[in-house]
């Protein structure tokens, strides 16, 4: 996997390229604005379809795409109030996720450990709403690698808080991805994490 970054209206774009087995390119990309931005609150990954015939050309595309979806967010940010535009931009990311491929029940998931311990909620919430995974201790030894992430309200400066999730696989393409804000400023991480956890258990048992 090939790791490349770019900004456009101070949104930062990761853009990973994955050589495919069968031949070609696919990208994945993942926006993140600075915490007091109303375009992109909180970090949110897409997967695109298809594959490319060269590493370039997948770039192009990827880049384009965020470009396009920055400039969207942009335009309704100018219209819509703050915590509007939260439950807008979790559509979008709801809807570059369909067709991506599920988490099918039994695999095995490394939690990537994160700053504040949130990834240690998340870890007991697996297990609490008994989401049908088996955690691993070794990143090489999973099928698939989960990132987390948590805002609380004086973060995100707002009545409620934020979580988001990512699972990527072997190859680092994006399986499926999540974001949610739950209202509530004396709710915290065991919340959020819960509610992460539920959405994956759920997309699991659907296929979804």
């Amino acid at each position: 996997m090939d790791t490349v970054t770019a900004s456009y209206e101070k949104v930062a774009i990761e853009v990973r390229l994955v050589e495919l087995e069968k031949g070609g390119w696919k990208a994945d990309f993942t926006l993140s604005g600075h915490t007091d931005s109303q375009i992109i609150p909180t970090p949110l990954s897409f997967a695109r379809e298809g594959a490319f015939s060269t590493r370039e050309a997948a770039k192009k595309d990827a880049i384009e795409e965020a470009h396009r979806i920055i400039d969207e967010a942009r335009t309704k940010a100018q219209k819509e109030s703050p915590r509007t535009m939260k439950t807008l931009l979790a559509m979008m990311a709801l809807a570059c996720t369909l067709g991506a491929a599920a988490v099918p029940t039994g695999a095995t998931v490394f939690i990537e450990p994160t700053k504040d311990g949130f990834d240690v909620y998340f870890s007991k919430a697996l297990e609490t709403k008994k989401v049908p995974v088996k955690e691993v201790g070794h990143r090489e030894d999973a099928d698939f690698v989960i990132l987390v992430t948590f805002a609380d309200a004086k973060e995100r400066g707002s009545n409620d808080y934020g979580g988001t999730i990512k699972v990527v696989g072997k190859d680092g393409s994006i399986a499926w991805s999540q974001v949610a804000t739950k209202k509530g400023i004396f709710l915290g991480p065991r919340n959020m994490a819960e509610e992460l956890a539920n959405r994956l258990k759920k997309s699991i048992e659907t296929g979804k």
